[in-house]
């Protein structure tokens, strides 16, 4: 796809990758040894993560059942600077709840994991527009020290 025109079009792109995320995500954490292509949708910090996070899980025997969402309630576009191309409305910072309520950590023996008891809480990832690739990634995926809530 070509760069976004604006930053609605840009806003729009980024809910989009941010739904083709979560369901990776949830792929990764059903079978956190196997192959995924994480490359496709994700890229920096947000790509270590969940790589570091699936091999955690698979050293731990541990694999989710259920599926990550994120809601998104609003989203800002900037520019970008992508190996020294400047791209407007290259990046968008969303703002929305990450929902984990409908995923269940279990242990290799079908026992369940014990995990955070507030399972919707505020998140706020940033995705870049790749123009090698002419697609957006999930570029950061960061966690506040102190949840919130939604």
């Amino acid at each position: 796809m070509d760069p976004p025109a604006s930053a609605d079009e840009a806003i729009a792109q980024a809910i989009d990758t941010i739904d083709q995320y979560m369901l990776l995500r949830s792929e990764v954490y059903a079978d956190p040894s196997g192959q995924h292509d994480v490359a496709a949708l994700a890229g920096g910090a947000a790509e270590i993560r969940l790589r570091d996070e699936a091999s955690q899980l698979a050293a731990q025997g541990i694999h989710a059942e259920g599926q990550f969402r994120f809601e998104t309630t609003s989203g800002q576009a900037s520019e970008a600077v992508v190996d020294g191309t400047a791209i407007p409305f290259g990046t968008v910072t969303l703002d929305g709840c990450y929902d984990s309520s409908e995923v269940e950590l279990l242990y290799t023996d079908g026992g369940p994991v014990p995990v955070a008891e507030d399972r919707r809480v505020r998140f706020q990832p940033v995705l870049v527009y790749r123009p090698t690739t002419q697609s957006w990634i999930v570029f950061d995926t960061p966690s506040p020290t102190e949840p919130e809530s939604c």
